[in-house]
């Protein structure tokens, strides 16, 4: 309607005396009651322009079914005539089209203001996004900046190439593979078979019972009601929802599987298979894989049977003392905030005693990737975790494969050559095992604690 309401404007403009005026240098000012001064010659060639217009008028007043004549050409005696019709016209469709533009605006802020009562309820991050003007960042892998072996910088857009890159980052972004032969604990440097020995260390075995036992529909349940629905699902499509709609006979099939995955040590070969979906840190990528960060997509079946396995470890881990007291950021009932407290209220106490304090940051850039599956077993062993239980965690991370999700599908898939998986729930507690050597290592180094006492006040 808004085109139609322009047309007629420059009809509208066309019928206007003055213009013939201007173009033509005439000597004096043409009016309704002068045009008939207008030379004949003058206005055949000035209304010879009526023909471009009338074509698209026709077509407006079919479009629009109003039942107007207009003449085939303008002269002297129609002039006033046309020019009223065509301005009589111009006044109903902009009337028109206000009136058609205000109830679009109203209806479209409507439906803004229903929007954003539904994500009030149901998306609150796209809400927050849109009170914050922030616009969801997303990668096209449909470019890429990278070092060539030569080491120089390279600039493409050829597909074949990008696919190539991508694979070879993801598949060595934590470097090779450690080659040394470690198999057991005379493998270890001698200053660390203390810490991996699981003689020396003071752990009941009973402690682990809960991770042997069958898994029951209850289980399965208890799992259910922890989950956060529209996951993204994994290769096979399956989500949550999809199974948690399934009948209980369907569901202790799936436990039977469960349950035959531990006992008989094996994994099936598609919960090996991943989906990578790429996401950009918090700087902007500009092109370079190093900017971005893998999201893993695992099938959801296998995320339920490791949710299970990991609940119950959860609950060992709390109840007993097996991990290391400052080494528990991801245990059941605890969290970073202990340790940045207690480092916290000691920087205090070394500024009112003015006593010296050293602290050491560590930052672990692709910790996951760099897991070594053969010191995991170590680590694994070293607590008592029953056998049967570490060769399942192992089975998880070998001879897996996975695929970069782009816009334009799926790259080939590769093999992954080391390492935990980014999205696997399990993995920040794997972590915590694989890494409780070291901090049963510092914890040892008693000459270099940094000491303070208080005195508890009793109550009068």
């Amino acid at each position: 309607m808004n085109n139609h309401v322009i047309l007629l404007y420059q009809v509208k403009q066309f019928l206007n005396l003055k213009h013939i005026k201007i173009r033509f240098k005439l000597n004096f000012t043409p009016t309704l009651s002068t045009l008939h001064n207008i030379p004949q010659h003058i206005w055949n060639t000035y209304y010879e322009g009526w023909m471009k217009y009338l074509p698209r008028l026709k077509v407006l007043l079919d479009f629009n079914k109003l039942s107007i004549t207009l003449p085939s050409t303008v002269t002297p005696y129609n002039f006033v005539s046309t020019k009223d019709e065509i301005y009589q016209l111009y006044h109903t469709m902009k009337t028109a089209y206000k009136s058609a533009y205000d109830k679009h605006l109203s209806d479209k802020i409507s439906s803004y203001v229903i929007e954003r009562n539904d994500n009030l309820q149901h998306n609150q991050t796209k809400m927050i996004n849109s009170i914050l003007n922030r616009k969801p960042r997303r990668i096209v892998l449909d470019r890429l900046s990278f070092i060539d072996n030569k080491g120089d910088y390279v600039f493409t857009n050829n597909p074949e190439i990008i696919e190539k890159e991508a694979i070879k980052h993801f598949q060595h972004q934590a470097g090779p593979p450690n080659i040394k032969d470690i198999m057991n604990l005379d493998s270890l440097p001698q200053d660390w078979k203390d810490h991996y020995d699981h003689t020396l260390q003071n752990i009941k075995e009973e402690w682990w019972n809960n991770l042997i036992e069958p898994i029951t529909l209850m289980d399965l349940s208890s799992i259910f009601k922890k989950l956060n629905n529209n996951k993204a699902p994994g290769p096979s499509k399956i989500t949550y929802e999809d199974i948690t709609h399934l009948h209980e006979e369907t569901l202790m099939i799936l436990i039977k599987i469960f349950n035959a995955c531990i006992t008989l040590k094996v994994i099936p070969n598609k919960w090996k298979h991943a989906l990578l979906f790429l996401i950009p840190k918090l700087h902007d990528w500009n092109c370079k894989l190093t900017n971005t960060r893998p999201i893993t997509l695992l099938e959801i079946p296998r995320k339920l049977l490791v949710n299970i396995i990991l609940t119950r470890l959860n609950q060992a881990l709390s109840k007993h003392p097996i991990l290391q007291f400052n080494n528990k950021a991801d245990v059941l009932g605890q969290s970073t905030l202990e340790p940045l407290m207690i480092t916290q209220h000691l920087i205090e106490h070394a500024r009112i005693k003015k006593k010296p304090i050293w602290i050491v940051l560590q930052d672990l850039s692709k910790a996951y990737d760099h897991v070594d599956l053969r010191l995991l077993k170590l680590a694994l062993e070293r607590p008592k975790i029953p056998d049967i239980i570490i060769t399942f965690f192992l089975n998880l991370f070998t001879d897996r494969y996975n695929e970069i999700i782009t816009t334009n599908g799926l790259m080939p898939s590769y093999a992954v050559l080391q390492g935990i998986d980014q999205g696997e729930v399990v993995s920040p507690l794997l972590w915590n095992i694989y890494y409780d050597l070291m901090f049963h290592r510092i914890n040892q180094l008693t000459h270099s604690h940094y000491s303070t006492f208080a005195i508890q006040k009793k109550n009068c």
